[in-house]
């Protein structure tokens, strides 16, 4: 009463930045996405509210060690209220999934031998799950599309948007490294990029490389100082899906880091005419709609997707592959096995996982005499 109590007010703030101690910018800060919390549980940084273990914070809030920062609000997965801070995840249904999968179907997908019938799409399908998930999963597997003319990579690319919703940035057709760093920098979410190929500038792709590999395990992070004596620094995360028409030779260390897939002509599918272009429309659409609850399936069966991955990298392993096979090839049929099933892979399941095996690089190295991955 009677005007601001300016030397009061200066006190308190005194007493308040004593309390939260001397700040030296060793605190990551993070964005929007999804990201790994310090209980090893999801949390959803949707701009202006962040997500973890039931409760609601805004923005500012320090969980761990990091600070979730401020960011334009981005479509949050489903949830509803339960008073105060609390919130609970509304998730879609597994038949929501299903339709997803029967959606990827529309697509012709190359598989590598008869023994591997829908292996291609299943993996493009963990991978969508993956891409929900951000950077709570210890790995991050990446995915190349090869997709000729006439195939539909470009609504691959604008349906897959549309399912990711606010876990993905917006789809990227003219970009190079350093654009990456510094626009998506404290974010984790998934990176969608065209015409990924190298028929004009090799070296803008082997740099993209070079981003993409970090963004596999601890996410790529650093800086570096200018002229001016000012410094930029940069802490991206998150999975990449590139779809492209061509591709060079990749070095080992990214072949074992990005999964390669194939696309046909649509007109190429003996048995099957190709969807209309208002059915490819109606599903873009219908993915929109499905994505909250589906993003907030992901999160809710964490659980559920991390027994899957124990069991497939056990499999992986089984089957001859190396460890680093294990990571990404693991966490692809994960993904896949909690979108298509609401209980853990059965023995039965486990045992049919021998139909990826041609996506095992250590073995198919080995078949064509390829020294093993870096």
């Amino acid at each position: 009463t009677g005007g601001l109590q300016r030397e009061r007010c200066i006190a308190a703030l005194i007493r308040a930045c004593i309390l939260a101690g001397y700040y030296d910018g060793t605190a990551p800060h993070r964005s929007i996405g999804t990201w790994r919390g310090p209980d090893g549980l999801p949390v959803v940084h949707a701009g202006d509210r962040i997500f973890h273990d039931g409760r609601v914070f805004g923005p500012g809030a320090t969980i761990g060690d990091a600070i979730y920062v401020v960011g334009g609000a981005r479509q949050a997965p489903s949830y509803e209220r339960n008073g105060g801070s609390s919130f609970d995840w509304i998730p879609a249904s597994l038949g929501d999934c299903l339709t997803v999968a029967a959606h990827l179907d529309e697509w012709h997908w190359h598989d590598p031998d008869p023994d591997s019938a829908g292996a291609t799409r299943d993996l493009y399908l963990g991978g969508l799950w993956c891409d929900m998930l951000g950077a709570a999963p210890a790995w991050r597997p990446h995915k190349f599309v090869q997709a000729p003319a006439g195939s539909g990579k470009s609504t691959l690319l604008k349906y897959t948007r549309a399912l990711l919703g606010g876990a993905a940035h917006p789809i990227q057709r003219s970009y190079s490294k350093a654009f990456l760093e510094q626009t998506f920098s404290t974010t984790a979410a998934a990176f969608l990029l065209d015409e990924m190929e190298s028929d004009t500038d090799g070296g803008r792709v082997r740099h993209l490389l070079e981003l993409v590999r970090l963004l596999s395990d601890d996410g790529a992070f650093g800086g570096r100082g200018t002229t001016s004596g000012q410094a930029r620094s940069f802490d991206v995360h998150g999975s990449v899906t590139m779809v492209a028409t061509v591709t060079e030779d990749w070095r080992p260390q990214d072949r074992s880091r990005i999964v390669f897939l194939e696309l046909r002509r649509f007109l190429d599918r003996p048995g099957q005419a190709p969807a209309s272009p208002e059915t490819i429309a109606a599903n873009i659409e219908a993915a929109g709609r499905l994505s909250p609850g589906l993003r907030a399936r992901a999160i809710a069966t964490w659980d559920l997707f991390q027994e899957n991955l124990t069991l497939a990298r056990a499999r992986v392993l089984e089957l001859g592959g190396s460890p680093r096979d294990a990571d990404q090839l693991g966490h692809l049929i994960a993904g896949w096995a909690t979108a298509t099933a609401d209980e853990p892979m059965d023995a039965d399941t486990v045992g049919r996982l021998e139909r990826f095996k041609p996506f095992i690089l250590t073995i198919t190295d080995a078949d064509d005499q390829v020294d093993d991955p870096a």
